[in-house]
């Protein structure tokens, strides 16, 4: 697997369909023969994130405007203001 690149930087997080408070991110794209996946982490208010690891449909609005980042919030512990995420959707630089 190879690595593509990483992405760092601040947005809101859009919690099915609604602004869920600040968030920084940093994400890493990486090659598979001709899979590429998207992992990475977030950081946010604990509560934030719980709310983000509930819902149905989150995303990234990235403060520069590029695009919003879908994601899932992969493991989050209880009052944690940091959690793994991967990547539904399409990542930009």
């Amino acid at each position: 697997m190879s690595q593509i690149g990483t992405i760092r930087g601040s947005g809101t997080f859009i919690i099915d369909g609604h602004e869920g408070g600040a968030v920084r991110y940093e994400i890493t794209s990486r090659m598979s023969g001709h899979m590429v996946a998207a992992d990475g982490t977030v950081t946010a208010e604990p509560e934030a994130l719980l709310d983000a690891f509930d819902a149905r449909k989150v995303g990234i609005k990235r403060d520069d405007n590029a695009f919003e980042i879908r994601v899932i919030i992969e493991r989050l512990s209880p009052g944690d203001s940091s959690a793994d995420i991967v990547v539904s959707g399409p990542v930009e630089p």
